[in-house]
């Protein structure tokens, strides 16, 4: 299945490719730290696309989800260019920042 498939892709990048993933420990110095090779369980998998899923993953073969949205990348790329004149994802970016949000109902 497609999550199983991520994992296994996540565990092959990360045993295989150094700096490919992080630690972040808060009031901590540094507060982020690329790792080198290696891949320590349990980690957090965020996958980001037409939704996002947030994964707990404890092994190669045991994960579970424990968040996500429908809402991602995809999704506001397309209702972005529907509903703006913006030309790419990059403008629908500044056009976030720069909104109002108590204005929208």
């Amino acid at each position: 299945d497609e999550m199983e498939c991520l994992i296994k892709g996540s565990n092959f990048l990360l045993n295989n490719i150094p700096n490919e993933a992080f630690t972040f420990r808060k009031n901590k110095s540094p507060e982020i730290n690329f790792e080198k090779i290696g891949c320590d369980f349990p980690y957090l998998l965020v996958n980001i696309g037409s939704g996002v899923s947030m994964l707990k993953v404890h092994s190669d073969e045991h994960f579970e989800r424990v968040g996500g949205t429908a809402m991602g990348g995809g999704t506001f790329w397309g209702l972005g260019s529907l509903l703006t004149k913006a030309q790419g994802f990059d403008e629908l970016l500044a056009l976030a920042e720069n909104g109002d949000s108590s204005s929208v109902d």
